[in-house]
């Protein structure tokens, strides 16, 4: 007979989480892990309560044996909300976390109160993105992390970081560093994978706070616009001398947008 730890289906997410109140739930970019949120987990913590998972592969989070997926991440963000008693949360993502806030409002609408969207696009990859994607995956699959920092970390940040935050950088270096080459590439091709989100935008009928920082040049400004105005009742707050980690580089300024949607959401 097979074991449980053989059947596809929900991981068990290692989840960090601080504060009381209103449950808001913060999923990490890729390929980083919750540890990402540091800066979330202790501004926010006198707001809301703040539950940061270790996505699937990531951090202290076992991969599974799932097809990489999106869905299947969801999955695992639901089973975390099933454990844990809530009924409906401020789910919230930054870039590839992002993904699978989408993927989460696509499939269980009825558990969301509220959506962050941070530093992440609706749209699906196209073909040369998609295959950049998988050529990332082999190459960290056979060099493990050296193909990360040399090629992702620089666009992971912005110009002012880069000038101004070298702890910032050495923090977010570390990090990648960390992340198990198995999870990089499955978490590669599921983003790879995904579908188009902007009809789900669309069908939302909660707030959605979209954040963007000003020099992000992987999800820039005008993906952020797009979403926004893909929503019903949408706001963007965009963090002024940030990159694509915007909660990383500027977190007091992050924590600020993320403040005062969560008052307006929570009542």
């Amino acid at each position: 007979m097979q074991s449980n730890i053989d059947q596809p289906g929900p991981v068990r997410l290692f989840s960090r989480s601080a504060g009381d109140g209103f449950p808001v739930v913060l999923l990490h970019a890729f390929p980083l892990s919750s540890a990402m949120w540091l800066g979330q987990r202790e501004g926010l913590a006198g707001t809301c309560r703040v539950i940061t998972p270790d996505l699937r592969g990531f951090g202290g989070s076992a991969l599974g044996v799932d097809e990489p997926s999106l869905d299947a991440m969801a999955a695992d963000v639901l089973a975390l909300l099933d454990a844990a008693g809530i009924e409906r949360a401020i789910v919230g993502g930054l870039s590839m976390g992002g993904y699978v806030t989408m993927a989460f409002c696509r499939r269980y609408p009825d558990r969301v109160a509220g959506v962050v969207l941070a530093d992440t696009r609706a749209g699906a990859d196209d073909e040369a993105v998609r295959q950049g994607r998988e050529r990332l995956a082999q190459a960290v699959l056979a060099d493990g992390a050296v193909p990360l920092v040399r090629d992702l970390l620089p666009k992971l940040v912005g110009s002012t970081t880069k000038e101004r935050r070298a702890l910032v950088v050495g923090r977010v270096r570390g990090l990648m560093q960390a992340a198990p080459p198995g999870a990089v590439a499955w978490a590669a091709r599921a983003m790879a994978g995904r579908s188009d989100s902007v009809e789900t935008l669309r069908a939302l009928r909660v707030p959605v706070l979209v954040i963007v920082g000003e020099e992000d040049e992987i999800t820039p400004v005008g993906e952020a616009h797009a979403m926004v105005d893909a929503v019903a009742d949408g706001r963007l707050a965009l963090i002024e001398k940030a990159g694509h980690l915007s909660a990383v580089e500027q977190p007091e300024l992050f924590n600020q947008a993320v403040e005062g949607f969560v008052k307006q959401v929570a009542g």
